[in-house]
């Protein structure tokens, strides 16, 4: 920036100061808003623009700009950025302070982008040696109306994350369409807050065992990723869902809302009031004549997710642990994590006098944790393959112990949400602060051990589900007597559950799919178009 001349007190023509190095900053801003890595508040960047060039006629309101420019230009980078809010920052931080520093060293090296550094450093060089024959200023000007006129302007095209303001228009071929997402969204929790399952009129006849393995980190793209998408264990499925929404990308809002599975999909803040008694799975279950038992290969202190599913589950079963079974991972705060096959064993080793659902969690392919043993050097994006492959080999080893037993069970596999191990351009390796299509779809299997008749092939549930789909799957099971004399088939009981949208929420960001493209809002930011389902 040039200095105003105090000298000259009355000038005939005002001339605007140069960008001077601040054309680097709006430089570096616009590439990474064209490669899809920020947002841009094109109405505070062009404020803080003109604020940089405004042409200042007393010496006091230059040094002061010289003062504030700076820490101004930081605070608008991180509005601009994909990173959470300020307040929600400082909560972050606070958990931040439970982290193991390997894993703290492991997520800073996430952040840091060697070849944007080049980038930057060669661009540096270049505006140095041309800013004496070049009009940076001119050029920085001419790609903001560049842009502002393609982000408002230009139609709409499908790429595979795309960031373009979601248009109110209706889609005549879907009849569900509304206007707007907004509407969508309040006509969809409307429709939800309506469903419920019932379980008052259904009578277990032959009774039998519910095992649901809720797993954390594990979605259809961490599949495919990984290539395990292949692995033996899901042809031993007899049913898949192939399209099933978590409705959230973190593991205590997942757990609450499977736990209350038997009515319609709630808001994000609804989780955290009381909820109609007949929502919660295990209750209805208990009715039935089900005992209640939960299974955790941790602690379940981080982040006080053991307490919340009890406070927002409706239930208050202890973590029945063994601590006497063997370590095979340090979890990323640190804690000690417990082996899934052990306590597996566990399980089958128990026999209980009448039957039981239980709710077993597993934190083993968590994002930061370390293998013990001769893979302890590899990050924990280095180790998911070996950690995912091992817990796929425990879970089919759990299926050959059941079938062998002879024992009659029910077990679901329903992970909590995705790991995010591939990341997208809005957020790193492993983050989850947005609940992105390719984190909350996830691969949810159903295996009916000791039916009278005997596995043929694996039915597929194409449409798109959530977690009343699996109470009604119970429910079905139950009152059809499938591990009796079955009054039904498995094929007709499938084509009987509940679809539900799929809508996703955290604390601060909602995606929804709204005229087949999936929209997301944050806070009260404009919707933006984020992913896709391929």
């Amino acid at each position: 920036m040039v200095p105003p001349e105090s000298e000259q007190k009355t000038p005939s023509i005002i001339l605007f100061s140069e960008l001077g190095v601040w054309n680097l900053y709006f430089l570096l801003k616009l590439y990474l808003f064209a490669t899809h890595s920020i947002n841009f508040h094109f109405l505070e960047n062009i404020a803080f623009l003109l604020f940089i060039i405004a042409p200042f006629q007393t010496h006091f309101l230059y040094k002061m700009r010289q003062v504030v420019v700076i820490p101004m230009g930081i605070s608008l980078l991180y509005y601009d950025s994909w990173l959470p809010s300020f307040d929600k920052l400082i909560i972050q931080i606070k958990n931040l302070a439970n982290f193991d520093i390997s894993y703290l060293f492991e997520l800073s090296t996430r952040f840091f982008n060697f070849e944007l550094v080049a980038a930057f450093f060669v661009v540096v060089v270049c505006y140095y040696y041309l800013k004496n024959w070049i009009k940076f200023t001119s050029i920085t000007i001419g790609l903001f109306a560049y842009f502002l006129f393609i982000q408002y302007y230009q139609p709409e095209t499908d790429t595979k994350t795309q960031i373009v303001r979601a248009q109110n228009t209706t889609n005549n071929r879907n009849t569900q369409s509304s206007n707007s997402p907004d509407e969508h969204l309040q006509q969809f929790f409307s429709y939800e807050a309506k469903r419920k399952i019932g379980y008052d009129n259904v009578t277990m006849n032959q009774p039998f065992e519910l095992l649901f393995l809720n797993v954390c980190s594990l979605s259809w793209d961490d599949l495919k990723h990984t290539g395990l998408d292949t692995h033996i264990l899901f042809d031993k499925f007899d049913i898949m869902f192939q399209q099933f929404n978590t409705a959230t990308s973190y593991s205590g809002p997942a757990a609450i809302r499977l736990l209350r599975a038997s009515c319609g999909q709630r808001t994000h803040s609804q989780l955290y009031s009381p909820a109609d008694n007949q929502c919660y799975l295990f209750n209805n279950l208990a009715k039935l004549g089900f005992g209640q038992n939960l299974l955790m290969n941790h602690d379940g202190k981080f982040d006080n997710f053991e307490q919340y599913i009890r406070k927002e589950g409706g239930w208050n079963v202890p973590n029945q642990l063994d601590p006497q079974s063997p370590l095979i991972q340090k979890s990323f705060d640190g804690s000690p994590i417990y082996s899934d096959r052990s306590l597996f064993d566990q399980w089958l080793a128990k026999t209980d006098s009448k039957p039981s659902a239980t709710l077993y969690n597993t934190v083993s392919l968590h994002d930061g944790n370390k293998i013990l043993g001769n893979q302890s050097r590899l990050n924990s994006l280095e180790n998911f393959h070996p950690r995912l492959l091992t817990l796929l080999n425990d879970i089919n080893y759990l299926f050959e112990k059941i079938e062998q037993s002879g024992r009659k069970v029910m077990v679901v596999l329903v992970p909590e949400h995705g790991a995010g191990i591939k990341g997208d351009n809005l957020q790193l390796a492993g983050m989850r602060e947005f609940p992105s299509y390719n984190i909350t779809h996830v691969p949810v299997g159903v295996k009916l051990f000791g039916m009278p008749k005997g596995k043929e092939q694996t039915l597929n549930v194409s449409s798109p589900t959530s977690y009343l789909a699996i109470s009604k799957l119970v429910q079905q099971v139950v009152e059809k007597d499938m591990f009796g004399e079955p009054t039904s088939t498995l094929s007709a009981i499938i084509n009987s559950l509940p679809t539900t949208e799929p809508v996703s929420e955290n604390d601060s960001a909602t995606v929804i799919r709204h005229n087949g493209t999936y929209q997301m809002k944050i806070g009260e930011e404009d919707w933006i178009q984020y992913g896709n389902d391929n």
